[in-house]
C-alpha cells in the first residue's frame, strides 16, 4: 500500500531519474529479415522495444534504440531463386511493384517448392540456391544486383512501418555490414 501511491504519482521514479542521468542503455529490437514478411511477431517486438525505451528514458537513462536487420543468408538466396523462376515463368510480371510482402510471398513459394520436391529435385534446387548464395557473398552477378534492389524495396517498406508506428532508431545494423567487417 505504501509503494503503489508513490508509483502512480511518480515519486517512486525520482530516485532512478537522479541516479541514472549518465547511464546509457542500448535497446536492440524489431530485427526483421528482408525478403520475408514483416509479421505480427515483428510488430510485437517493435512495440515492446519502444515501450522499454520509453520506460528507461522516463527513468533518467540515456537510451540508444537500435535495430539489427537480417539482410543476407540462405533465406535471401532462397527468395531470389524463386524471384528468378517467377519472373521467368511470368514475364508479364516483370514491371510489377515489388514490396517486402511480394518478396515474402516468393520466399513462401520457394519453401513450398522445396518441401514438395522429390529428393533428386530438392538436391538440384539446393545447389542452385547455394550458387546464388555464393554470388551474393562474392557481391557479383545478376543475383547480387537483384539483392541490391530487393533489399532496398524491403527496407523502404520497413521504414514506412516504423514511421506509421512512430518508432525511431539511433542506429540500424545490417547483417551484411557485420559480415563484411568480420572478414
Amino acid at each position: 500500500s505504501f509503494m503503489l501511491p508513490r508509483i502512480f504519482d511518480g515519486r517512486f521514479f525520482e530516485f532512478f531519474k537522479e541516479r541514472n542521468q549518465s547511464t546509457r542503455v542500448m535497446v536492440e529490437f524489431s530485427q526483421p529479415n528482408t525478403h520475408k514478411d514483416f509479421h505480427i511477431g515483428h510488430a510485437r517486438n517493435v512495440c515492446l522495444g519502444d515501450v522499454i525505451c520509453h520506460l528507461f528514458n522516463y527513468n533518467g537513462y540515456k537510451v540508444v534504440p537500435v535495430n539489427y536487420i537480417g539482410d543476407e543468408g540462405t533465406h535471401v538466396a532462397k527468395c531470389l531463386w524463386q524471384v528468378a523462376a517467377y519472373l521467368k515463368d511470368s514475364p508479364e510480371h516483370h514491371n510489377e511493384k515489388r514490396t517486402a510482402d511480394w518478396y515474402g510471398q516468393r520466399y513462401v513459394e520457394a519453401t513450398n517448392k522445396l518441401s514438395d520436391a522429390s529428393p533428386e529435385d530438392r538436391d538440384a534446387y539446393q545447389k542452385e540456391i547455394a550458387s546464388i548464395l555464393s554470388m551474393l557473398e562474392a557481391k557479383k552477378g545478376d543475383h547480387y544486383q537483384s539483392w541490391l534492389t530487393s533489399r532496398s524495396d524491403c527496407l523502404r517498406d520497413f521504414d514506412k512501418i516504423y514511421d506509421w508506428l512512430d518508432v525511431n532508431f539511433d542506429h540500424v545494423f545490417y547483417e551484411s555490414e557485420l559480415t563484411d567487417s568480420a572478414q
